[in-house]
């Protein structure tokens, strides 16, 4: 016999030992019938017997249908939540909803003065809570709720199972039980509350690469007796950093027939390299393993986005060559140098990834404002989803390469029988690649928490020890994107039986 089952013929012992057909003084201010093994006890929730308990009672069964009364046996409803609607218009008073065995796939909205009674059997004549065992479970984020109970409502011998939400992919939590705002008015008897699986977190988009106009510098220009050297490139609004500009070439400029040849000149300077742009920031890496509530709501820790990187700086222009000036000679006008040529571009950096999302919370029991009475509960962790895996940065695209673009020769001309010739311009330098994006943080993975209590209460029948809790297990963080390099995985969800938010 597992664990479970163990406890749970424990329980029922111990229950028909208390006459546990009594509602416990206190836990919803009133004293009711919640039923017993057998249904004897159950039966007297209106003084009478059998007969007299008959519409005092709401059947469901899986075999049932909703366009039933549920008044008798023989005509059972089909869903619990039906049942509860059905029960709360008895009069005078709300009446007891019996249920059969079989697994219920539906949310169930509780309603105060309406008791859950489950472990019959599918004609209503027996109750073996171990034989004949009620599952609600369902598919939402919230299977079972309590909100805002007017009246006290007892759930006796259910097992409630929280939905499987591990095929979505938007970090849902998933809760078993959710009670808010009702006061001390619900209690559970005979009940295992079991987590279920939290949704995984969506992945974070990778980077693109970014589009920019990172120019090179210009290439200097020769004139009269003289040049100018070449001008830094820019790096499209990032901070640019380049090698020095190059400087012009020396001229010859005497006030007649300048030296021969090409003396007395010199070509231009080359420009300098660009600097490559700086790599993008890492996401923020996160350090929240359970989340927070916000507005009732639980939501989980995401990885934080990577930084886009720095554009490469454009090459610094070249100089020009330097000049040879004639003046009354054989009628030559001046000689001037070749341009330098303009620094080549900067690359465009790439974009950050994104951060991951986190991974959803399992939770068996939420209570918010509220306090739950548990008598022979068990509270069994659910799995957390996976943290979403962070995006990757891009790579900056490559600088330019030619940085020849302008550039002028070495000039010459024949004056009488001697050729003379002008400095060469330089070429300019090339340009820095663009940064690598910064890759995102994975998301946190989703926390099993057993009971999550949001200023509220977990409170014992009797003993404490008649209660048991189950380990979950958390969901594994996502993976941290890669940039230059990788950025931070993300944390495993928390395991714990109870936490305080």
């Amino acid at each position: 016999m597992s664990r479970w089952n163990a406890f749970y013929a424990w329980a029922l012992i111990a229950a028909l030992t208390a006459c546990a057909s009594s509602r416990p003084g206190g836990p919803g201010g009133d004293d009711g019938d919640a039923g017993g093994a057998g249904g004897d006890a159950a039966d007297d929730r209106d003084g009478g017997g059998n007969d007299a308990a008959a519409s005092a009672v709401i059947h469901v069964s899986i075999e049932g249908a909703d366009s039933s009364d549920g008044r008798t046996p023989a005509w059972p409803l089909r869903h619990v939540g039906a049942g509860v609607e059905r029960a709360r218009a008895c009069l005078p008073t709300p009446c007891l909803v019996r249920i059969a065995e079989g697994v219920y796939e539906e949310e169930v909205a509780l309603v105060g003065g309406v008791d859950l009674e489950g472990g019959w059997d599918r004609g209503f004549t027996a109750r073996d809570v171990l034989v004949y065992a009620v599952v609600i479970t369902g598919d939402g984020q919230l299977t079972v709720v309590a909100d805002a109970l007017d009246g006290p409502a007892m759930i006796d011998g259910v097992t409630i199972r929280g939905a499987d939400l591990s095929a979505r992919i938007d970090g849902a939590a998933s809760a078993a039980l959710f009670v808010r705002d009702s006061g001390e008015r619900l209690q559970l008897r005979g009940v295992r509350v079991e987590g279920g699986r939290g949704g995984r977190g969506a992945s974070g988009s990778d980077g693109s690469l970014s589009t920019c106009v990172a120019l090179g510098g210009t290439g200097g220009t020769a004139f009269d007796c003289g040049g100018s050297g070449g001008q830094l490139g820019d790096a499209a609004g990032d901070l640019a950093t380049a090698g020095a500009p190059g400087g012009s070439g020396s001229s010859n400029c005497p006030n007649a027939c300048p030296l021969v040849g090409g003396d007395g000149i010199s070509d231009g300077g080359g420009g300098g390299n660009g600097a490559n742009g700086a790599a993008g920031t890492l996401g923020t890496a996160v350090l929240d393993d359970d989340g927070t509530f916000t507005g009732d709501e639980w939501a989980g820790a995401a990885g934080g986005d990577g930084g886009r990187g720095g554009h490469g700086t454009g090459g610094s222009g070249g100089g020009s060559g330097g000049s040879k000036r004639f003046r009354i000679c054989f009628g030559c006008g001046t000689l001037l140098g070749g341009r330098g040529g303009d620094g080549a571009p900067g690359g465009c950096a790439g974009r950050g990834g994104t951060g991951g999302g986190a991974g959803g919370a399992t939770f068996a029991v939420v209570v918010v404002r509220s306090t739950v009475w548990i008598d022979g509960v068990v509270i069994s962790g659910g799995a957390g989803g996976r943290g979403g895996d962070g995006g990757d940065g891009h790579p900056g695209s490559p600088g330019g390469t030619d940085g020849t673009v302008g550039r002028g020769g070495a000039p010459s001309q024949q004056c009488g029988a001697i050729t003379y010739r002008a400095g060469a311009g330089a070429a300019g330098g090339i340009g820095g690649h663009g940064g690598h994006g910064g890759g995102g943080a994975g998301g946190a993975g989703g926390p099993a928490i057993g009971v999550a209590l949001v200023t509220g209460t977990l409170s014992p029948v009797g003993e404490p020890s008649a209660n048991m809790n189950e380990a979950g297990s958390g969901g594994s963080g996502g993976i941290g994107g890669t940039g230059a390099t990788d950025a931070a995985s993300g944390p495993p969800g928390r395991v714990a039986d109870v936490v305080h938010y």
